[in-house]
């Protein structure tokens, strides 16, 4: 195109002017785009194709520069190269739009004729296609899960690195293996069957979960997912399998298994108590021995292991756990059987966490009630066995201090003394040595009784007899004594009237009078009951009289109990096989020894 075509001003013959008009209404006519550059590469012609394809009216493109549309590509006096592959050009809205450049030598030297061919459908549509394939690739090529590619053939033409690594082959023995070849021989047929489903199109996708070889003969548990990709006309161009290692999966599950079927074990044939906790400490389960141990139905809705809010000591400890400033803390817990009744056990809690968040608590409760009464117990024994000294340690010391104080008297002035003092001190002096007797005897028949050596000589006694003689020893009007007729049993004298005295001794030092003494004969056999008007020991401690040791209380300016009598006393009777029992009728304190008839 020539100057004359834009430019009226511009001389030519009338000849020129024809045959650039019909060359213009040419191109005009033509379907394409076309500029025409200088060679300072400014547009001195653009056709209304161009004009419409650029979004330009045809005046405004005319002396723009054609870098404004193409950058950095020149054009103008020379073939535009761009390898074949479209370039950009921006359009007047900015709007992309990618075009092949063929550029000639227009009509004049100067001149360039450049047409554009618009590809933008075509070359976004290529780009997505090339994204997408880049996209596969490095999902191909970096992703964990293992993928095969196998051809219309069953043939395996590509591996990524992970399937690699996992069947322990190189790419080179995995291109070279066909798909069956990778399954043991019990599964290979069903492998090679479905890759052949894939190839004759009736089967698109499908998965298996079965056992796959690796490079050293080993198994491992694979899930493989394929699906295949196909031409318009239906046939396969490949198929794309992924694979997942279920191995560890399964050796987790299996140690899942096993590790919760030892704790359901341990959980509920444990002989101790265990409750699993929410992280509110609510009750979630608790095992049977729990329920045993507080005595509450395993139906029931009531949390068998309840401690009570007061117990601040005990939900600090819990706080202390879910504030990680502690794992588990152990301490003696007093808890409420179903009946009412105290129990005691030590129970340790412990904070359960999944990836250091707190999930719950585990609570294991053993039942120390018994050792609990054990240790008080004994804790009284040796108190009692300390006060027993200094008990003993008193009364002998006041029989002896009479027996050496008359005894001396006598021996140093005894015709200071008339007659009838003298015998008053010689009575005393045997009663006195013979309380010192009964109280060594009592000891000794508790020491023998700790190593089962007390004996006892039963035979047909006078019980009536038997009981007066204990009577005898103590001051006349003392003790009053009343019997039906001359009842007869089967007892050793010796260990009744042991029986006997300590019973006065009791009734004496803590009871009131008047005491008396009642024989009675009954079916059962014979019963001597001592009784006083005393107070009696505190309700509930019936039995506790009867227990070694034992004082309810010591009468204010009265020197300690030792605390055999009793427990002695019953011991004895049981050997006789008798019995010997504590009971309160109205204001009277009652113990009454029951001895087998004769």
């Amino acid at each position: 195109m020539t100057d004359t075509q834009w430019n009226p001003g511009f001389n030519s013959t009338r000849a020129e002017a024809a045959e650039e008009g019909r060359t213009h209404r040419m191109v005009e006519s033509l379907d394409i785009a076309l500029l025409t550059t200088n060679r300072e590469g400014v547009i001195t012609y653009a056709n209304t194709n161009a004009a419409k394809l650029l979004g330009y009216a045809k005046p405004d493109l005319v002396g723009r520069s054609g870098s404004d549309l193409w950058g950095q590509v020149t054009i103008g006096g020379a073939p535009v190269q761009t390898d074949g592959r479209p370039i950009a050009i921006c359009t007047k809205d900015g709007s992309p739009l990618w075009c092949h450049i063929t550029s000639a030598p227009g009509s004049s030297s100067d001149e360039t004729d450049v047409l554009l061919v618009d590809v933008t459908p075509s070359h976004e549509l290529r780009r997505e296609i090339e994204a997408s394939e880049a996209l596969f690739r490095s999902a191909f090529e970096n992703g964990p899960i293992g993928m095969y590619i196998i051809d219309g053939n069953v043939d395996g033409i590509l591996s990524n690195h992970a399937l690699q690594s996992m069947l322990g082959r190189t790419a080179e023995q995995m291109n070279a293996m066909s798909f069956a070849d990778l399954f043991p021989s019990d599964v290979a047929d069903e492998a090679g069957d479905i890759a052949r489903q894939f190839v004759n199109g009736t089967l698109d996708s499908g998965h298996v979960t079965t056992t796959a070889f690796r490079s050293d003969g080993t198994e491992i548990d694979v899930h493989v997912v394929a699906s295949a990709v196909r031409d318009s006309t239906g046939d396969l161009i490949f198929a794309v399998s992924y694979w997942i290692d279920l191995t560890t999966r399964h050796q987790l599950a299996d140690r899942l298994a096993q590790s919760q079927a030892t704790f359901e074990s341990a959980f509920i044939d444990s002989p101790a108590g265990m409750s699993v906790r929410g992280p509110d400490f609510a009750a979630i389960r608790t095992n049977p021995a729990m329920h045993r141990i507080v005595g509450k139905p395993e139906d029931t809705t009531v949390d068998p292991f309840y401690v009570s809010a007061e117990d601040h000591d005990f939900w600090e400890a819990v706080q202390n756990i879910r504030d990680s400033r502690s794992t588990s803390f152990s301490r003696e817990l007093e808890l409420l059987r179903f009946n009412g009744d105290t129990v005691w056990g030590l129970a340790t809690v412990s904070g359960i966490r999944s990836d250091s968040l707190l999930v719950g608590f585990l609570v294991h409760f053993v039942d120390v009630t018994d050792q609990r009464i054990a240790r008080l117990r004994l804790t009284e024994l040796v108190a009692s066995k300390d006060d027993l000294v200094r008990s003993v340690s008193h009364e002998l010391r006041t029989p002896l201090t009479t027996i050496v104080g008359l005894s001396s008297e006598l021996r140093d002035r005894p015709v200071d003394f008339p007659p009838s003092e003298r015998d008053d001190f010689i009575r005393l002096i045997a009663g006195q040595a013979s309380e010192m007797a009964d109280l060594v005897e009592d000891l000794l028949s508790v020491a023998r009784s700790d190593i089962g050596v007390v004996q006892v000589e039963a035979a047909e006694i006078d019980v009536v007899s038997t009981v007066q003689k204990v009577v005898d020893t103590w001051e006349a009007g003392t003790i009053s004594m009343s019997a039906e007729g001359s009842p007869t049993a089967w007892g050793d004298g010796f260990r009744v009237r042991q029986i006997i005295r300590n019973l006065l001794v009791n009734a004496m030092k803590y009871g009131r009078p008047p005491c008396l003494i009642e024989i009675a004969e009954t079916d059962a056999g014979v019963t001597v009951r001592v009784i006083d008007h005393g107070d009696g020991v505190p309700p509930g401690e019936s039995e506790a009289v009867f227990r070694r040791y034992y004082r309810a209380h010591d009468p204010v300016g009265m020197p300690g109990s030792v605390g055999i009598g009793l427990s002695l006393s019953r011991q004895l009777a049981d050997l006789m096989h008798g019995t010997l029992v504590y009971y309160r009728d109205d204001d009277k304190t009652i113990f009454e020894l029951c001895l087998r008839k004769a």
